[in-house]
């Protein structure tokens, strides 16, 4: 949350002698975030006396030089007025790491902000002032904030620029402008949009420990619920592990969240649900189905772990607002069952999944299986595309011959479906020829206006050589290890062991 302690006065000087001062924030590893204008800017004298100023730190001051501005936002295209400075010298306090915001402002939330504007200043001294409204709009990384305050640079709020704008304990935007026209509103940079568009940006302020930390958090608190109510599985995890012999589910838990490679942890998990299986112990001889079931969804929970996190950050605000808004995506994939991974860690949900007719691991769920079909030539008509689509989804051999009574049927079935997955997007993994054939229907935009949020039809395609891979460890390897467990469920496997 905001805290006034970590408050940093900007110092440059202008041409005409006198010291020009702007806000700045403490974000943690020696980094200072401000407005890009209140550091560099046309009339900025040749000496412009760079300078820190920490007020509630014993009035702490540094100086600094141009070398030291690490992202110049006026290097991107378009030009983004922030900047991320890093003190040159150590500081003899420790500022805490900031909580990012990573999902896009809403319009109605509301914000808090401090700084040093005009306004405060007391009366030799520029104290700090704090400021609160409304988000009132967004449009790509242009935040547009409101307030009761006649906030505009007559009124004194002259170096409120580069303000930290938090929405509850989050760091959302950094203020870079009042309306000079329009008195309550204040422009603002969105600290998503850079963490998702601007790969320097993200480089430096490091936001990926804050992503992996809460994603650890969710996979440890879902781990130790299902170790919990298996204590057999527990004592074989505590060996296989070498971890003390008094570890609780929770220790166990993290060990093999934090501790493990995905593809390690699912592999003992393997390795021990084998060895089981040749000999059970007589408390898991009547309970064999809802054990295999408990290290299904374990490995469920432990697959959207190896998702990338530098990946998942770049990629996250668009696959939130594609499934959102559209119907089709494309995804850079070694392994095309590996999307339901992607899907689930997008809704921080486990991953599901089945067997196929040959023993391989397809995409799953308990409602509803995703497809994969491209059985169709070009110069499909909309008929012959969405009835295909109709009977899958309803299990039926025939369909209605009228385009707008099929999108009416498919829109209310795919809804239903989805609302009963917790919101999860049904999902159909197709070519990129269907892809291109499926935007080329008449019928296309009703469809997407209907079915986006409840369907996606995905085109996963090879991942290149110079692409940041979504998955950190072997996709197809990873699968592999789950459906080892998934085929001990198989009543036609060979029961060599019994």
């Amino acid at each position: 949350m905001l805290n006034a302690d970590w408050l940093v006065q900007v110092y440059a000087h202008h041409k005409d002698d006198y010291p020009c001062i702007g806000t700045g924030y403490s974000i943690g590893n020696g980094l200072v975030l401000t407005a890009r204008h209140v550091v560099v800017f046309d009339e900025r004298a040749a000496d412009p006396r760079l300078r820190l100023l920490w007020p509630e730190q014993n009035k702490h001051e540094m100086p600094f030089a141009d070398a030291d501005i690490m992202f110049d936002g006026f290097a991107c295209e378009p030009n983004i007025d922030v900047a991320v400075i890093r003190c040159p010298q150590a500081t003899p306090f420790k500022p805490p790491q900031i909580d990012w915001l990573l999902t896009d402002l809403v319009p109605t939330t509301a914000w808090a902000g401090r700084g040093f504007p005009r306004a405060a200043k007391e009366p030799t001294i520029r104290d700090d002032l704090g400021m609160s409204g409304t988000v009132a709009g967004l449009k790509k990384h242009v935040v547009e904030l409101a307030t009761d305050v006649d906030a505009i640079e007559a009124n004194g709020w002259a170096g409120f620029s580069g303000s930290p704008v938090f929405i509850g304990q989050q760091l959302a935007a950094v203020i870079t402008h009042d309306y000079s026209s329009l008195e309550g509103y204040f422009k603002a940079v969105s600290i998503p949009w850079l963490l998702h568009n601007e790969e320097l940006f993200r480089e430096i302020v490091k936001p990926a420990k804050q992503v992996t930390a809460q994603l650890h958090a969710k996979v440890k608190a879902e781990a130790t619920r299902i170790l919990d109510g298996q204590a057999v599985l527990r004592e074989k995890l505590k060996v296989a592990l070498k971890l003390d012999s008094g570890a609780m589910a929770t220790g166990i838990a993290a060990y093999l969240v934090e501790k493990q490679e995905v593809g390690q942890a699912i592999g003992v998990l393997a390795q021990i649900s084998l060895e089981l299986d040749k000999k059970k112990p007589e408390s898991l001889k009547e309970r064999w189905e809802d054990y295999l079931t408990d290290v299904e969804q374990l490995c469920g929970w432990l697959l959207i772990n190896s998702v990338d996190p530098d990946w998942w950050l770049k990629h996250e605000a668009s696959l939130q607002s594609i499934a959102q808004d559209s119907v089709t995506r494309s995804l850079s994939l070694d392994t095309q069952a590996y999307v339901e991974v992607i899907i689930s860690r997008s809704l921080l949900q486990q991953a599901r999944y089945d067997l196929d007719e040959y023993g391989d691991p397809i995409p799953a769920s308990s409602i509803h299986d995703p497809m994969v079909f491209d059985g169709h030539t070009a110069g499909a008509s909309d008929i012959q595309i969405l009835s295909e689509i109709f009977k899958q989804l309803r299990r039926v051999d025939s369909a209605p011959q009228d385009v707008d009574r099929l999108l009416a049927d498919i829109q209310k079935t795919a809804r239903a479906l989805s609302k009963r997955q917790d919101s999860k997007p049904i999902y159909y993994i197709v070519s990129n020829t269907y892809l291109e054939m499926l935007k080329d229907l008449a019928c296309y935009p009703k469809l997407k206006e209907k079915l986006a949020g409840c369907v996606q039809f995905i085109c996963c395609v090879q991942t290149s050589l110079d692409e940041l891979s979504p998955c950190r460890e072997d996709q197809s390897s990873l699968l592999e290890d789950l459906a080892v467990i998934l085929r001990l469920k198989n009543p036609k496997r060979v029961a060599a062991h019994v």
